[in-house]
């Protein structure tokens, strides 16, 4: 039998650890499910933001903050607004307001009403 010096066991120790964690790892990462394409569909993922609108007392109409920016063609606009449960008519109300504004200034909004306090947001982006 073939002896291995006393100060080279920690390496095959490690080894042994490195080769188990290596297994369990591989093991777990093809237990998760690639995203569905419908599921990853309506992601922003991709998006490049260029401006951020958010209604507050210092800040211009919607409408000059609008035309103040200077989107070329491929901009896409997306509006976030938080909503109560017991206050879903005031997010209504205030998506159909956006909505209109940038419909009239020739922007097509992409419009998402989501559980939170949030602040109504605009955001102009790019698409890669």
């Amino acid at each position: 039998m073939i002896r291995a010096p006393a100060n080279a066991s920690w390496a095959i120790m490690l080894a042994d650890l490195a080769l188990i964690l290596f297994i369990v790892t591989a093991s777990h990462a093809s237990d998760d499910p690639a995203p569905s394409a419908a599921v990853t569909e309506g992601m922003s993922v991709d998006a490049i933001p260029q401006a951020i609108y958010s209604p507050s007392p210092d800040a211009p109409p919607l409408e000059q903050w609008i035309a103040e920016q200077d989107l070329g063609e491929g901009a896409s606009v997306d509006v976030s607004i938080g909503y109560h449960p017991d206050d879903i008519d005031k997010a209504l109300n205030e998506a159909r307001a956006i909505t209109t504004v940038l419909i009239e200034t020739g922007k097509d909004p992409h419009v998402t009403l989501a559980p939170g306090t949030e602040a109504p947001r605009i955001v102009f982006s790019y698409r890669e």
